[in-house]
């Protein structure tokens, strides 16, 4: 059963039925056309030996009933043989090719069955006609001659032998080649089943998380650029299983400190190794590193939220002037405990997004900046010819050159960092908004952050 539902299987069946459609088809017109060719020549003929007939009776008026000999039909390269019957106005044989059938003295009507003739009625135009057993050529002859007619007789037995030789001839060419395509199609099935046997071979083997898997094909056509597909896929599985892997093992070291803290000041508290002001001290540690954890689930939460091909992003208009300055506000009291200034410089412009996100996005960039900055956090707003472009600097010592390549990595933090989410959460909201985040150390000194949203329309640069 399978092999009958293979994809080589079913293009062979396939094209074999459209072969035999059009080997029915072509053979049932060649019949139509072999048939009227073959009546058409024969008619011809007869017409032709009827003139040539004819004219031997007007020289040789007392003949005998028999005298002239059968005249011959040339069809399709073959010789068969036909039959006169030479009659005078009043429609009585006066000679023919076979007495026996057709004898001199009988009316013409009598023994010659012409459904276009009555019996009363001989017609001087010259026509042809067909009935069971003949085709018929009337040659009317001239008052010089007598009047009359001359009836050429070609058997149709002879004509139909002949239409059938031709169309075996036919159908056996026919057969040969429904032979070959059939083969054709077979090895041209294979062809292209072979490949995408392969293709399912190798997609099995990258469910089984083997993402080394590569296909190499050289087509030239979809099935190789299905293969490059296949290729690609295995290496982003392969680079989101090692991410996720990563991923879940960060997890597991973030959480494992405080939890080691928590359980440790715990089971002190709880066996009365800690007294006096050691017991607030050991409460502290576990309150901090209780909210150290609950940020740190809340960002992964959020993290596999945005990532999430389900999470929804709104496109409303969202001013980012506005935005900003109360994302600076919110983050004041942290600046003054720092002894850092916040400072915003730009124009109102919009672009297509989501609040909420977005302001989650300027807390996080802002709030990675103070935590380096040495005096001063400056944000500038611009409008490019491609869009909005934010520039948020510190000038703190800037970045670790080694850390530059995983800055929006997960868990990726340099010394002072939190849970190592911050950027990589901003990278993703960036994504979502269809924009782009990058980061350098700034020529002058410090870190430099830069982000490109798209602009509202209406608010493009021009």
């Amino acid at each position: 059963m399978s092999k009958i539902r293979s994809l080589s299987t079913r293009i062979a069946l396939s094209y074999l039925g459209l072969t035999l459609f059009l080997f029915v088809v072509t053979t049932f017109s060649f019949y139509l056309i072999v048939r009227q060719v073959v009546l058409s020549a024969a008619e011809s003929n007869l017409h032709r030996q009827g003139v040539i007939l004819s004219r031997w009776f007007e020289n040789h008026q007392n003949i005998r009933n028999d005298l002239a000999s059968r005249p011959v039909v040339r069809v399709a390269g073959r010789i068969l043989n036909g039959d006169y019957i030479l009659v005078d106005a009043a429609g009585i044989i006066q000679s023919s090719s076979r007495p026996r059938l057709f004898p001199a003295g009988a009316r013409i009507t009598d023994v010659l069955r012409m459904p276009r003739l009555s019996k009363g009625k001989i017609q001087e135009r010259e026509f042809t006609m067909q009935n069971k057993d003949y085709l018929i050529v009337r040659l009317s002859r001239g008052q010089a001659a007598g009047g009359g007619a001359l009836y050429m007789l070609a058997p149709l037995r002879s004509l139909d032998e002949l239409r059938r030789n031709l169309l075996w001839l036919a159908a056996r060419d026919s057969l040969l080649v429904l032979a070959s395509a059939l083969l054709l199609a077979w090895f041209f099935g294979r062809r292209i089943a072979g490949p995408l046997q392969e293709l399912r071979r190798k997609a099995e083997q990258i469910a089984g998380r083997d993402f080394d898997v590569r296909v190499d094909f050289k087509t030239g056509d979809e099935v190789e650029e299905l293969g490059r597909a296949v290729n690609s896929m295995a290496m982003q599985l392969g680079d989101f299983d090692r991410s996720q892997r990563r991923f879940f093992q960060n997890i597991s070291h973030e959480l494992r400190t405080p939890l080691m803290s928590i359980r440790g000041y715990a089971e002190g508290l709880r066996d009365g190794v800690f007294a006096g002001t050691e017991v607030d001290s050991g409460l502290d540690v576990i309150i901090k590193e209780s909210g150290r954890m609950q940020t740190l689930v809340e960002d992964i939460l959020f993290l596999c939220r945005l990532t999430s091909p389900r999470e929804v992003y709104q496109q409303a208009g969202v001013d980012l002037l506005p935005l900003l300055q109360e994302v600076i506000t919110t983050l004041d009291g942290l600046a003054e405990d720092r002894g850092v200034t916040l400072q915003l410089d730009g124009a109102s412009v919009a672009t297509p997004g989501d609040e909420e996100k977005l302001r989650r996005l300027w807390i996080n960039i802002l709030g990675n900046a103070l935590r380096y900055a040495r005096s001063r956090v400056t944000v500038s707003l611009t409008v490019e010819p491609t869009g909005i472009e934010v520039r948020c600097r510190d000038d703190g010592p800037g970045f670790h050159e080694k850390d530059l390549p995983h800055l929006f990595s997960e868990f990726s933090k340099g010394q002072g960092g939190q849970t190592g989410l911050g950027l990589a959460i901003a990278r993703e909201i960036v994504h979502g908004h269809r924009g782009e985040i990058s980061a350098r150390n700034h020529p002058d000194g410090g870190a430099e952050v830069v982000v490109r949203l798209p602009a509202w329309p209406g608010d493009q640069a021009t």
